[in-house]
């Protein structure tokens, strides 16, 4: 077996990796190339291992506040990453809540103490109404797509990316 063969039937198929789960999340910002405001958190990372989520791990993911201290997952929880895109009807709020430092760590919010993603919908329709729904830290990439899915967010894996 050559070197390729041997990495390709170790990476898991894209059937079985619908089933990985959220492990951890960062703003990635907007900018004109990715048509968003420039908000920060107008463009998501969202990490999903295949291991269970209170063994993964990352730098400094015991420490508060989570958002200037922690690290992506380390390489050996082998991570895919998706990005999810706001809209102009779509707020994602983080667990600092724009506040300067959370209460969390990311080991906190994997413990599900927090919802890593809250996602705020405003739909116009006969009347304004805000939706929000949580995304916690084990929930499945195919949960999150479709989340994304019927609330018209895009969400995209981003390949090779760490």
């Amino acid at each position: 077996m050559t070197k390729t063969e041997i990495i390709q039937n170790t990476m898991p198929k894209k059937e079985n990796r619908m089933k990985y789960k959220l492990c951890y999340v960062e703003p990635r910002g907007g900018s004109e190339d990715d048509n968003c405001n420039n908000d920060p958190r107008s463009i998501l990372a969202l990490y999903f291992t295949p291991c269970p989520i209170m063994k993964v791990w990352g730098d400094d993911w015991d420490d508060t506040p989570y958002e200037h201290n922690a690290g992506t997952p380390y390489s050996e929880y082998k991570c895919v990453m998706y990005k999810m895109f706001a809209t102009d009807n779509t707020e994602f709020i983080l667990p600092d809540r724009g506040r300067d430092n959370s209460a969390f760590s990311v080991k906190q919010i994997n413990a599900n103490e927090t919802p890593w993603i809250i996602v705020d919908i405003l739909k116009k329709s006969n009347k304004v109404t805000h939706t929000r729904i949580n995304i916690w830290a084990g929930d499945i990439i195919e949960q999150v797509q479709k989340i994304c899915r019927e609330n018209h967010i895009e969400f995209k894996e981003i390949k090779g990316a760490k």
